[in-house]
């Protein structure tokens, strides 16, 4: 997280919201989507639109795996046509 230390703005709300996901952890148990929930709540009421989209991915791909293996390969198959051609 040297980017934070460096006073990146968007950086320093990432690492936020990371501590927000856990935080929900610590006082809730291991539900992913209601991390996820909380992590994403809060970055939308602070305006980082582009960075919780980057959330959302993760956790879709994070409760695929968890899920079924065809939703797992749903949600690859969806990356890749959402994603720029390298």
């Amino acid at each position: 997280m040297r980017c934070a230390n460096q006073g990146d703005w968007q950086c320093m709300l990432k690492l936020a919201s990371v501590l927000v996901h856990e935080a929900w952890h610590f006082r809730n148990g291991r539900d992913e989507a209601g991390a996820y929930t909380a992590q994403i709540t809060f970055l939308m009421h602070q305006g980082s639109d582009a960075t919780a989209a980057g959330v959302r991915r993760a956790r879709d791909r994070v409760l695929a795996v968890r899920g079924s293996p065809v939703e797992a390969v749903a949600i690859k198959l969806r990356e890749r046509q959402t994603s720029p051609l390298p």
